[in-house]
């Protein structure tokens, strides 16, 4: 049977796109939600999904485990450093910012196995490791470059210390 992909009925809303799905075959993709972009994504029947570029922004008072792909704005102002846990997964590329905004700064506790590499200096590995800054404008943006395990700083504003 011959289809005409651009009459078919299956297209039947503003925005839906035409993907192959293997060969001689296609589907749908509905249109994504605003201010979403298509990732390549091989677990997808489609092959691709909606996502988005946009990172997370998450305000925190208090001790945190961070999430991959977040930002968040440190504003903790009593009670010394605000304790940011490094997630237990990640995959290589997988991103963290801190923006520090509140007096007490923060300190990037590692678990099993992690390090933080900072410029020249690696962290000592696993929980007796960190990173902190004391500065309540220090800012950090750090990218997973081994999964679940280490983390390289590509941006720094301020001095930090490195245990």
């Amino acid at each position: 049977m011959t289809r005409i992909l651009t009459r078919d009925l299956a297209w039947d809303a503003k925005g839906d796109l035409v993907v192959g799905t293997s060969d001689d075959h296609a589907d749908k993709l509905a249109v994504g939600a605003n201010d979403t972009v298509l990732i390549a994504d091989s677990g997808e029947a489609t092959g691709i999904r909606w996502g988005n570029v946009k990172p997370t922004t998450s305000t925190v008072t208090t001790d945190t485990t961070m999430v991959v792909n977040t930002k968040y704005i440190v504003n903790k102002n009593a009670g010394g450093a605000c304790a940011m846990t490094l997630p237990a997964t990640a995959s290589v590329g997988d991103f963290i910012e801190l923006v520090g905004v509140g007096t007490e700064g923060w300190t990037i506790v590692q678990g099993v196995g992690q390090y933080v590499q900072v410029l020249d200096v690696s962290s000592t590995t696993g929980a007796g490791g960190s990173v902190s800054s004391d500065d309540y404008y220090a800012s950090i943006i750090m990218e997973c470059v081994v999964t679940d395990t280490a983390w390289r700083v590509r941006n720094i504003t301020d001095e930090v210390t490195v245990v």
